[in-house]
């Protein structure tokens, strides 16, 4: 602790815990009794996010930098995360998976941590490598104007997640790092919370992804209906096959525009008018995701001599991609900037 003190800038110091069970928060509240500079801050409820959270807004100082208890990552470099913030940037992110990095880390962590960053990144276009390193810096006038909800593990990627939303200038920047096995925390109750709070985000976000949800689900929806009409047809009305499919592709076509207009996109068509234009290029567009889905069960099944069972799921997978991607552009007009 006296080597943070001592470092050049480094007004205040402030130890925030919560719930723990081994002395820290006595240490603490002594430790600020004998250094002017530290603060002891105790919460009685509430995560990692919380702790973080509370730290940062009884700071008084304008750069804030996190540092995990464990000291994980060498003192001495925390100038690499508070020289960016005096550079312009808002949020400054310490990696371990830059190339320029040094970490020590057990395999099974290394996997599910890359894990979990290439997820991230890629569906939450963060653009950055490294979102659950305990170590980083931010302008406490910046944070302020960021609404993060999650009180426990899942903080960091939330943070990173509304500065990127928010257009803070952000960096990332390497660090050595080093593998401390003291930790209590488990692997399977962390993942299933940071999983657990990743699938709340993408819900209240109605990100893009959680709407391909919806937009498959309504798809599976539109198979039963087709199927039921046409069984319905030939069984107990004597119609023939081929003259009951059209009747059970657009009885399927209809519930499929109505439920997507109504739960997946936010473009919603009101009025006769609209809703009838719609009706029409969903019409088009399905008949067309209906060609590429039976091109490439072609391709898939005669020429890569695939199953032709995997083949069809496979297609049906393509085509419900396509379906959905041409009803936001063009149907529904939804564009993403997240």
């Amino acid at each position: 602790m006296n080597i943070i003190l001592e470092l050049e800038g480094i007004e205040e110091l402030i130890i925030v815990e919560s719930g723990s069970t081994d002395g820290t928060k006595e240490l603490s509240k002594t430790l600020s009794d004998e250094y002017d500079k530290v603060k002891s801050v105790s919460l009685s409820r509430g995560g990692k996010g919380a702790a973080l959270d509370k730290g940062i807004t009884v700071s008084n100082q304008e750069f804030v930098v996190l540092l995990d208890a464990d000291f994980s990552m060498q003192v001495d470099e925390i100038k690499k995360l508070v020289k960016p913030l005096e550079d312009g940037r808002e949020l400054v992110i310490a990696s371990r998976y830059l190339e320029e990095s040094n970490k020590e880390r057990k395999l099974s962590r290394l996997v599910l941590s890359k894990t979990y960053n290439f997820t991230i990144s890629r569906l939450l276009k963060t653009r950055v490598k490294d979102h659950q390193c305990g170590y980083k810096a931010v302008r406490k006038s910046s944070y302020e104007s960021l609404n993060i909800q999650s009180d426990s593990w899942f903080w960091d990627t939330e943070l990173i997640y509304n500065a990127r939303k928010n257009n803070f200038s952000i960096e990332e920047v390497p660090i050595n790092w080093t593998y401390k096995d003291n930790s209590e925390i488990g692997y399977f109750s962390t993942s299933t919370s940071l999983l657990a709070s990743l699938i709340d985000l993408v819900r209240k976000e109605n990100l893009r992804v959680y709407k391909f949800a919806k937009f498959g689900f309504i798809g599976a929806l539109g198979a039963i209906l087709n199927t039921a009409v046409i069984f319905s047809l030939v069984e107990f009305f004597n119609f023939n096959y081929l003259a009951a499919s059209p009747i059970a592709i657009e009885s399927a076509i209809v519930l499929m525009f109505i439920l997507n207009n109504r739960y997946t996109f936010s473009n919603q068509k009101r009025g006769v008018k609209q809703i009838f234009e719609g009706l029409i290029k969903s019409n088009i567009y399905r008949s067309i995701g209906i060609m590429v889905q039976i091109a490439f069960l072609y391709f898939l099944t005669d020429v890569l001599e695939i199953y032709y069972i995997l083949s069809n799921l496979a297609s049906i997978g393509i085509a419900s991609i396509f379906n959905f991607f041409t009803e936001e552009k063009l149907n529904w007009s939804e564009d993403y900037s997240s």
